[in-house]
């Protein structure tokens, strides 16, 4: 396990308070749930979720599904999930652990999976190896779709960048990979975070991301630090 992997599994297995911090401050256009609701008609449907960490995209996708059934590896992670979400959302949604590679459901569970910024970190960890571990993951995402159904994988393409820039070695390979090999179609949005102080935009982003990246400060004194992510879809 690289340092990077460490650091990671150190905020997910103890520090979901922060991190959640951090990400309730993205997507300061609403990009994504608007992007969401363009690549696929969740009415009605039954919405798989792997990765659902605090449940930023649980609660966008919740309204719009049928049931949502969201699992983390982390019961940390969703701990936090369940104290964020309403109870209204609550009683559309099942909260489950389970790793990605084993998730507790039979073949064909679902209309539609989401992952949100998931796979890229089983395919960075195998970077020696990024080819097995991307089609482990996509094997038992597709496991659990049924026939003529979506897959929806959601990744970052660059904090700190206004244009596109997957970070590492192995995620460029794993997504051109997605597209040329595996048919996946993409979409990139903007989904800056909005801080409202300089003073807090380091403390979030730097206990995350390990330094301060690119930034806006406004007028007002509000911080903007531009992000990119990406949207693979395709149906099976």
């Amino acid at each position: 396990m690289s340092s990077a992997d460490a650091h990671f599994d150190q905020i997910y297995s103890a520090r979901a308070h922060d991190y959640h911090e951090l990400v309730s401050r993205e997507d300061m256009q609403g990009n994504l749930p608007r992007a969401l609701q363009e690549t696929a008609d969740f009415s009605g449907k039954t919405v798989i979720e792997l990765g659902a960490g605090t449940g930023r995209v649980t609660r966008i996708l919740a309204p719009l599904a049928g049931r949502v059934l969201a699992f983390d590896r982390s019961p940390h992670m969703l701990q936090q999930a369940r104290a964020y979400l309403s109870e209204e959302i609550r009683r559309n949604v099942q909260l489950a652990e389970a790793d990605n590679l084993a998730v507790p459901l039979p073949d064909s569970s679902a209309e539609i999976l989401v992952e949100g910024w998931s796979f890229g970190h089983s395919v960075s960890r195998e970077s020696g190896n990024w080819k097995r571990a991307a089609a482990e993951v996509l094997v038992e995402g597709l496991r659990l779709v049924k026939p003529g159904g979506a897959l929806i994988l959601i990744e970052t393409l660059g904090t700190g960048h206004r244009t596109p820039h997957p970070p590492g070695p192995s995620l460029p390979h794993f997504f051109s990979w997605l597209q040329n090999e595996r048919g996946f179609a993409l979409k990139w949005i903007r989904t800056d975070f909005l801080f409202e102080s300089l003073e807090k935009a380091r403390e979030l982003v730097e206990f995350f991301f390990g330094q301060m990246v690119e930034h806006e400060v406004l007028a007002s004194g509000k911080v903007v630090v531009p992000e990119c992510t990406g949207i693979w879809w395709k149906q099976k």
